[in-house]
C-alpha cells in the first residue's frame, strides 16, 4: 500500500526514479524473474573469480527488484542495470559502487564483498569485464581513486560534469580517467527529460570497445557430485 503523502515526491526523488528507469531500461521483460531457471552466470564461483580478476576490473549486474521486472526495453535490448569496480583484498574480492539512498541506507559510494553484490537476492545475471591491454600502473590508479570516493554521496542529478557526487557509471568513468583512460569518449549517451546532461547507462558502458568480457572456466563436477 502507498500512502497519499508518498505521491508528493521531491525533485530529487523524481530524478532518482527516472534514473532507475533509464538504467534498467533495456532489461527485457521476457518472463517473471521467479520463473527463470538459475543460470551458471548467476552462481558466482568466488574462488574462480578471485583467481581471474584484478583491481579495476568491472562487474555488471541486472537487478531483481520490481522496477527491473516491469520496465520494457528502450532501444537495443540491454543486459545490465548496474556496475561496480572490483578490488582484490586479502580477504577476497570487493566491489566499489554508487547506489541511491533506499530505506534506512544513506546510499552513496560504498564497498561490499562480491558475494553480496552478486547474491541471488540482488542479481539475476552477472557479467565481468576489463580494459583491454590494461597496465598495472593503470590498475593501481583506478584502485586508489575508487577507495578515495568511499562515502561520497550518490549523484541524484546525474551530472558527469560534477564530480562531487557520483552515480554508478560516472564512478567508473572517473576512475578510469584517473588512470589515463578516456572511456567516456568511447560510449554513447542518452538524453533524458528532466536531466540537464546526457547520461551513460551501465549497459552502454559495457558495450565500449575498450572493454572485453572476462570468462571463467567452469570446474567439472566429479561422478559422485553428479549422482
Amino acid at each position: 500500500m502507498v500512502s497519499g503523502k508518498s505521491l508528493l515526491i521531491s525533485n530529487t526523488a523524481r530524478r532518482s526514479v527516472l534514473c532507475t528507469l533509464i538504467f534498467i531500461c533495456g532489461v527485457c521483460y521476457r518472463t517473471p524473474i521467479e520463473s527463470i531457471p538459475v543460470a551458471s552466470s548467476v552462481i558466482v564461483n568466488l574462488s574462480l573469480v578471485k583467481n581471474g580478476v584484478a583491481d579495476g576490473d568491472l562487474v555488471f549486474r541486472s537487478g531483481r527488484d520490481m522496477m527491473s521486472r516491469i520496465v520494457l526495453s528502450q532501444g537495443e535490448a540491454s543486459r545490465f542495470s548496474h556496475v561496480g569496480i572490483m578490488l582484490v583484498m586479502k580477504t577476497g574480492v570487493f566491489v566499489v559502487h554508487a547506489v541511491p539512498s533506499e530505506g534506512g541506507s544513506s546510499g552513496g559510494v560504498l564497498m561490499e564483498p562480491l558475494s553480496v553484490f552478486a547474491s541471488l537476492d540482488s542479481a539475476s545475471e552477472i557479467g565481468f569485464y576489463r580494459l583491454k591491454d590494461v597496465r598495472e600502473a593503470t590498475r593501481s590508479k583506478i584502485r586508489a581513486y575508487a577507495l578515495r570516493q568511499l562515502g561520497k554521496p550518490f549523484d541524484d542529478s546525474f551530472l558527469l560534469s560534477d564530480e562531487s557526487k557520483l552515480y554508478c557509471t560516472e564512478l567508473v568513468i572517473r576512475a578510469f580517467e584517473s588512470g589515463g583512460v578516456n572511456i567516456e569518449s568511447s560510449v554513447d549517451k542518452i538524453k533524458v527529460m528532466l536531466i540537464a546532461e546526457p547520461v551513460v547507462p551501465p549497459d552502454y558502458l559495457r558495450r565500449s570497445l575498450l572493454l572485453e568480457e572476462i570468462t571463467f572456466k567452469a570446474e567439472s563436477r566429479s561422478a559422485s557430485q553428479r549422482h
